[in-house]
C-alpha cells in the first residue's frame, strides 16, 4: 500500500512540474523570425549605426548601450540592420549613429513585438533617430 501512495506522490509532482514549466521560449534568439530594422535621421539615412536589443522590453531601458542582450553593427553602405534567429515575444531596439551631414551623433529607440502568428516572418521597424 505505500508504494502505490509513494507512485501516486511521485505522479503528482511529475505533473505539477510538467504544468509549471514553460511551453516555449520567449524573448530570446533560437527562432525563426527577423526583423529588418531601418535607421534614419530627419528622413535621411544613418549608415554604419551601432544597434542594441533588449529582450522582453517594451519601454526604452535606462541606459540601453549598456544594459542590452544583443549588439549588431550596422553596415557602412546601407541603414539596414537585421536582427536574425528571434522568438516570439517584446524587444526594444535602440540605435546609435552619426549623421554624415552634420558629423553629430544621432539615437532612438523603438519597441517589436513578434506575435506567435510572426514567429517565421520578417517584421519591419524603423527607428527615427535625433540629436
Amino acid at each position: 500500500m505505500k508504494t502505490k501512495k509513494q507512485a501516486i506522490l511521485k505522479g503528482i509532482i511529475a505533473l505539477t512540474a510538467l504544468t509549471l514549466t514553460p511551453s516555449c521560449k520567449k524573448n530570446d534568439t533560437g527562432g525563426k523570425a527577423e526583423v529588418h530594422v531601418k535607421v534614419s535621421n530627419n528622413g535621411g539615412p544613418i549608415y554604419n549605426s551601432t544597434l542594441y536589443v533588449k529582450f522582453d522590453a517594451h519601454h526604452e531601458p535606462s541606459a540601453p548601450t549598456s544594459d542590452y542582450d544583443l549588439k549588431l553593427q550596422g553596415s557602412s553602405s546601407d541603414n539596414h540592420i537585421h536582427v536574425e534567429d528571434l522568438r516570439p515575444g517584446e524587444y526594444y531596439l535602440y540605435a546609435v549613429g552619426i549623421n554624415t551631414s552634420t558629423g553629430k551623433t544621432v539615437k532612438g529607440g523603438t519597441a517589436v513585438e513578434i506575435k506567435w502568428k510572426d514567429r517565421k516572418k520578417t517584421i519591419e521597424a524603423d527607428i527615427s533617430a535625433a540629436e
